[in-house]
């Protein structure tokens, strides 16, 4: 893919001969790490400098998160393969993604008597894409033009990743909440999935791609249940999260990569969260055994195979760290108990929280909800009843739309009775000085 040499404003290099290495450079220099793609501006300056484009293409900021998180997957597999080393679990996916999604189309035009390459891209994305495809032929190409001509070491390894994936990538770059790099991999097991993984099964995000929209101001970690998981997690430093949401609970200081079928969740996740699969759970992107451990928070309810997910779980990873509330005994929760009996309907014809741990050979262990908690999940407002009656909060939960407006609507207008008259108090008041409450959560650890 040629491009101009030397300098171009606002100090780009173009010195690498390929636009992917070329890309790697905009982070800035040894020392000097200043980033030269600060503003959607400049990434489209860089476009044009990198003879991708004639004019600046339209660029926003998710396409500038979107390069900035191509670039630093990039440099990770580039630095990797020349040591010899194997990829990340999420960096070729994330080039794959952007490789496989569709290219601006290219022709020749005369020009002066000089043969000139034309395109029709008008946004930014299509030309990342194109940075993409260049990296693709960039490291399946002979050792000396793969090190970019510096005759660096290029060893004959096993067959380089293939991960069947489609789908976007969440904006930010791939590195852990310390600002430190990527941990890398514990294995070096890559390669074509094998077992249910290697079909392709459809990729919809369902319920949370209506109901998703604003999820992120009411889900975020709370510390302490977050401290239970990743203690749960033990020494693994390669995670996988499936169903992975807006990135809450996500580990801070090992190498993550997330799974989350709606766009509409993928959209809201923050920019210094892991790179992230547009995947289902029950068809994992991901060989057997190559990670350290995978997670899963408060999701495998939405699948459509619980089992199988769990399944596909044990198969890419060596311990599985699952989340969820056993929902088998209603008198635990007075919201259950006393004005939303359609709860128990949804758990029908679902595998038992008991079912789902002997079916992967899982232990239990009780997660207890602070009375404080900040995440905003279904329980977590045990001993703050009247978050309930705000529908912000009520949103938060995909409970409430499961069971339906009619039933969401006659349990707020009875709550609302029952606080006003006293009566959820007289109802609760053993609850009401505890810290802490075993609602049903527990950890599956296998």
């Amino acid at each position: 893919m040629p491009h101009p040499t030397g300098e171009h404003e606002p100090g780009f290099r173009f010195l690498g001969g390929r636009a992917c290495l070329d890309l790697t450079a905009t982070a800035g220099e040894l020392g000097r790490r200043a980033d030269r793609l600060r503003t959607p501006q400049d990434l489209a300056s860089w476009l044009v400098g990198a003879g991708l484009a004639d004019q600046p293409p339209a660029a926003s900021r998710q396409d500038l998160a979107h390069a900035r998180t191509l670039r630093e997957a990039l440099y990770q597999t580039i630095k990797r393969r020349m040591a010899g080393q194997p990829p990340g679990p999420g960096d070729l996916a994330i080039i794959n993604d952007w490789a496989c999604r569709p290219l601006p189309r290219r022709w020749l035009e005369a020009d002066n008597g000089q043969l000139r390459a034309r395109n029709d891209a008008t946004t930014a994305a299509a030309l990342v894409a194109s940075v993409a495809r260049d990296a693709v032929d960039l490291l399946s190409s002979t050792p000396a033009a793969a090190a970019g001509g510096a005759g660096a070491p290029w060893p004959p390894a096993a067959p380089a990743p293939r991960w069947p994936h489609t789908g976007r990538v969440s904006p930010g770059p791939r590195v852990n909440e310390t600002g430190a790099a990527p941990v890398p991999c514990e294995s070096d097991q890559y390669g074509k999935p094998s077992g249910s993984a290697a079909r392709s099964l459809p990729v919809s995000g369902g319920q949370y791609d209506v109901i998703g929209r604003g999820y992120a101001a009411g889900r975020r970690t709370d510390p302490r249940i977050a401290a239970r998981i990743w203690a749960a997690l033990g020494n693994a430093r390669t995670v996988v999260n499936i169903g992975a949401g807006t990135g809450s609970y996500e580990p801070p200081g090992r190498n993550v990569v997330a799974v989350e079928p709606s766009a509409v969740m993928r959209a809201q996740r923050p920019p210094a969260a892991a790179p992230c699969l547009a995947a289902v759970a029950e068809s994992l992107p991901f060989a057997d055994q190559c990670l350290g451990a995978a997670m899963s928070v408060l999701s495998d309810h939405h699948w459509a195979d619980p089992l199988a997910g769990l399944a596909e779980m044990t198969r890419v990873a060596r311990r599985v760290v699952v989340l969820q509330f056993d929902s088998s005994d209603p008198a635990r929760f007075w919201l259950i108990r006393d004005y939303l009996p359609e709860f128990a309907h949804l758990s029908q014809g679902v595998p038992t929280l008991t079912e789902r741990a002997a079916a992967i050979g899982a232990r239990l262990q009780a997660v207890p909800v602070p009375w404080d908690c900040a995440d905003g999940f279904f329980h977590a407002y045990w001993r703050r009843p009247r978050a309930y009656l705000r529908p912000e909060v009520r949103r938060a939960s995909s409970v409430w739309a499961r069971v339906g407006p009619a039933a969401e609507q006659r349990a707020v207008r009875e709550l609302a009775d029952d606080l006003r008259s006293g009566r959820w108090a007289e109802r609760n008041r053993e609850i009401t000085g505890l810290s802490q409450m075993d609602l049903g959560a527990r950890l599956l650890i296998a």
